[in-house]
């Protein structure tokens, strides 16, 4: 069977914890921030349940009026109410056998709660305008961006239903708090959204994505990737670094204030690939004025060399080097000791080493 967990990146410890309990017939309650996925934490909660050959019905709760929350969940006889022409079954009966899954519970109507904790405790409930009691045979799942402690604290949840279902939370925490796995994640999600008709993100991309906060977490990094490719695709001029940048810049995010090697992108490459600076002035000088260091030196290579497929002749118009000064920029690159590849081959020279001799010969060759 294919892991019910596998369209979720990292998050490995919440995904063990959640495989255990989707074992258990008990409710869970899903916590975080709007967009981190407690969604998909429920559907493969239920997938990886024995209740899996059943459907899994979920109800919105903040899109349903108040007015018609309980003919929806429970259902109506004929006649309960004006527009009842017939019997309706609700979301419990369509549920049967299966899970019920109550997204953004903390948006529940007063009035549904308490008839929602005897569906939840002892599995029984009535159809709206209906004496006869029927018996549930449903697990039930809950979803919340909300505190409800603060919410029951306040009197607009009930505290019995809380406590009911607050007996095994799974908390997913916001982007931010995980930014260790976002070269990871987004990865995963560039790879879903290309289905391989892309290269990988390259480190410099990834890097400008590292450095953003996302108050969207999960779901607004997929929307910045859903366009990344699609712009990229309708303007293959300009480099995808350029056009992500873009896009941030558009969001208007701000850099998330850690000094990080992103950081170095915006102050260094992206004064050449943005703003038409040359090597010299944006990395050379400052270098030398021991304004950056060689270890930063080393980052701005790497990431160029990431732009450029890994090609030195192309990095010249990425970083405005220059054709008549190309020899002069390896034989820089080569004295600073850059390892980029600086693999031995047999018989001794590194490539860029042999690089720099052939373009003196007039042959400048692309690794």
């Amino acid at each position: 069977m294919t892991d019910p967990f596998a369209a979720i990146c990292g998050l490995d410890d919440l995904k063990d914890e959640a495989r255990y309990l989707a074992a258990e017939e008990l409710p869970v309650l899903i916590t975080g921030e709007t967009g981190v996925g407690k969604n998909l934490f429920a559907a493969a909660i239920h997938r990886a349940s024995p209740r899996r050959a059943r459907r899994m019905v979920t109800v919105h709760c903040p899109t349903v009026p108040s007015t018609l929350f309980e003919s929806e969940v429970f259902g109506h006889r004929r006649g309960a109410f004006t527009d009842a022409h017939e019997d309706r079954p609700g979301a419990v009966e369509v549920a049967e056998g299966g899970t019920l899954f109550f997204d953004e519970t903390g948006d529940l109507p007063a009035q549904a709660q308490a008839k929602l904790l005897r569906v939840v405790e002892e599995h029984r409930y009535r159809r709206v305008g209906d004496s006869e009691e029927r018996t549930a045979d449903i697990r039930c799942l809950f979803a919340t961006n909300h505190d409800l402690a603060a919410l029951v604290r306040e009197g607009r949840f009930r505290s019995d239903l809380y406590y009911r279902i607050a007996l095994h939370e799974l908390h997913i925490p916001p982007v931010r708090e995980r930014r260790e796995e976002i070269p990871r994640l987004a990865d995963f999600l560039w790879r879903q959204l290309t289905d391989g008709e892309a290269d990988p993100l390259r480190s410099a991309e990834v890097g400008l994505l590292a450095d953003f906060s996302f108050p969207g977490n999960v779901r607004e990094l997929r929307g910045i990737l859903e366009q990344l490719w699609l712009r990229w695709r309708l303007d293959a001029s300009r480099s995808r670094y350029e056009v992500l940048a873009e896009i941030l810049r558009r969001h208007g995010q701000a850099p998330a204030g850690q000094a990080s090697g992103s950081v170095l992108l915006q102050r260094h490459v992206q004064r050449m690939i943005e703003e038409g600076a040359s090597f010299w002035d944006a990395v050379h000088r400052p270098y030398l004025r021991r304004e950056i260091s060689r270890a930063e030196l080393f980052e701005v290579l790497r990431v160029g060399l990431d732009l450029s497929g890994g090609s030195w002749k192309r990095l010249v118009p990425i970083f405005r080097v220059g054709e008549a000064k190309y020899k002069k920029f390896l034989d820089f690159v080569h004295k600073q000791g850059f390892s980029r590849h600086l693999h031995r081959r047999p018989g001794g020279d590194s490539p860029l080493a042999r690089e720099g001799a052939s373009t003196q010969a007039g042959q400048a060759a692309e690794i």
